[in-house]
């Protein structure tokens, strides 16, 4: 606990000389993430799938939408458990390795289904490519 007198914090929040339940509480708020752009409003249709969107969106995005506005997925708290993600860009492709790190962030916060649009330009300059999880999406639910 740096920078932290864990006898003031314990004071200060009541915790009546308990250093150790002092600390936890300051390492518990110091590694509380917040939610993405729009994570408060955001709805998903039918109970079961929102869509993500990298980078800024032209105006107010639906309901349905929340914001991955940087390259840091990991810096967000992600309201996805038991959800299907769908995720596409605004405008400029989405980096392999920040849509990979987006996946792994979706399902460590419990997303059933993810899928990535968006991860590479065809030659006419339209954005395509395609990252999925689980395999068993594109296999048409086979093992």
């Amino acid at each position: 606990m740096a920078n932290y007198n864990k006898n003031t914090v314990a004071a200060f929040f009541n915790f009546e000389g308990d250093s150790r339940q002092a600390e936890n509480f300051v390492k518990y708020t110091l590694s509380r993430k917040k939610l993405p752009p729009y994570g408060k409003l955001a709805q998903p249709i039918n109970g079961r799938q929102l869509s993500i969107v990298y980078g800024w969106p032209k105006g107010t995005p639906r309901q349905d939408v929340l914001v991955l506005p940087d390259d840091r997925p990991e810096n967000y708290q992600w309201p996805v458990r038991d959800l299907d993600i769908f995720v596409t860009a605004s405008a400029n492709q989405i980096p392999q390795s920040v849509a990979q790190n987006l996946a792994e962030v979706l399902v460590a916060a419990g997303a059933v289904s993810v899928v990535i649009f968006g991860t590479q330009k065809s030659e006419s300059g339209k954005l395509s490519g395609l990252l999925f999880w689980p395999e068993t999406l594109v296999l048409g639910g086979e093992s």
